[in-house]
């Protein structure tokens, strides 16, 4: 499904804020915060993110006009929500740029 790069926009800010909540609940309940030196935190973001990428079958590259294998897309657009909405306005300001918007 092809979808305009406007509504592209307006889901990965809104699946990043999403994730960003679901991640932070997660964090709420596991109370292991690490193990070792490792931090689980953006394991669970990442993860979390990838899942509502393909549960929602929203693919950003998709919606910006290229040509991409699905599965690779989502997993591209599952890390770029995994960060949450301060990266997903980094994005959007990164591309409005490139767009002189």
């Amino acid at each position: 499904m092809e979808i305009g790069i406007g509504t592209g926009i307006v889901a990965i800010i809104a699946l990043a804020i999403v994730t960003e909540f679901v991640v932070d609940r997660i964090k709420a309940i596991v109370q292991v915060k690490e193990i070792g030196s490792f931090q689980l935190a953006p394991v669970f973001a990442l993860i979390t993110g990838i899942v509502i990428a393909f549960a929602t079958n929203f693919d950003f590259l998709l919606a910006l006009g290229t040509d991409t294998i699905p599965i690779v897309g989502k997993i591209i657009t599952g890390i770029i929500i995994s960060g949450g909405s301060e990266v997903a306005h980094e994005l959007v300001a990164k591309l409005r740029e490139s767009r002189g918007v």
